[in-house]
């Protein structure tokens, strides 16, 4: 079933792209050989509360390539908290105008989630609790739309999920990207 829904974003990917497999000149002024690289942090909301992203992508002709962590956590103060982390390689396609780009990524990724356990100390109001970790392999998804205030600055929104056996989750975040932008 995984399978078939990463053959299905390749070949969307694939399809949306309107010069595929042409040598299409790049239309996004760079170095000369036309490659970008941007790195980009944010924090926001997630399935759990709180959540955060950070990556660094290398960006050419349209194609862009990012290495990811996302995050989301409940954070409580009063008790134990429920956390779930990924690492990703994310392949997709970027489309660039003049104040922006917008960009929809998917790969792979590994995976950690952290849940409390039973409590084992307690005193007054606070215990201590037994941690359960796993791990897991899973797919993970993007979508960023970056609003460039420079050509090396800007702002952006990121839309990113990760679907795995063990607890998906999925979050919103605002942040700033610094980079070749545009």
């Amino acid at each position: 079933m995984r399978r078939t829904y990463l053959t299905l974003l390749v070949v969307a990917l694939v399809a949306a792209d309107p010069v595929a497999g042409q040598d299409a000149p790049d239309t996004m002024p760079s170095t000369s050989d036309g490659t970008r690289v941007a790195f980009g942090i944010g924090m926001g909301v997630g399935t759990q509360l709180l959540a955060g992203t950070v990556g660094l992508s290398v960006d050419a002709r349209g194609h862009s390539f990012v290495l990811r962590g996302a995050a989301s956590t409940d954070l409580r103060f009063l008790g134990p908290s429920a956390s779930v982390s990924d690492a990703a390689l994310l392949y997709g396609r970027r489309w660039t105008g003049e104040r922006g780009f917008a960009r929809l990524a998917g790969g792979p990724s590994l995976v950690w989630s952290e849940r409390p356990g039973e409590a084992t100390n307690c005193v007054l109001f606070f215990c201590e609790y037994d941690r359960e970790r796993r791990t897991a392999v899973g797919f993970a998804a993007q979508a960023d739309a970056v609003w460039a205030l420079a050509r090396s600055f800007g702002l952006g929104a990121s839309l990113f999920a990760n679907l795995n056996g063990e607890q998906s989750f999925a979050g919103l975040a605002v942040g700033v990207h610094l980079g070749e932008l545009r």
